[in-house]
């Protein structure tokens, strides 16, 4: 839906607000808003995913050691007993 809607300017001290109407809301309690020119565009404040935690490390230049990954033998790890 590409609503569109005349809201009225709140003035408090420094600050402008406008209250959205019901159907216009958003969940959650932030949101996220970009001027682009004369426009404000509000949009709801996305989650972080393990993906953007990523983007932000470093990447590691350690040194890690070889590891044996020779898989143990069946029934060897639990001591069960062949017949």
């Amino acid at each position: 839906m590409n609503a569109q809607r005349t809201l009225k300017i709140i003035r408090e001290g420094g600050e402008q607000r406008i209250s959205l109407p019901a159907d216009m809301q958003f969940p959650g309690d932030e949101v996220t808003v970009t001027r682009e020119g004369d426009r404000l565009v509000i949009s709801p404040k996305r989650r972080k995913t393990l993906e953007d935690l990523l983007a932000k490390w470093e990447p590691i230049d350690d040194e890690f050691p070889d590891i044996d990954d020779a898989q143990p033998e069946l029934g060897a790890a639990s001591g069960t007993r062949s017949a």
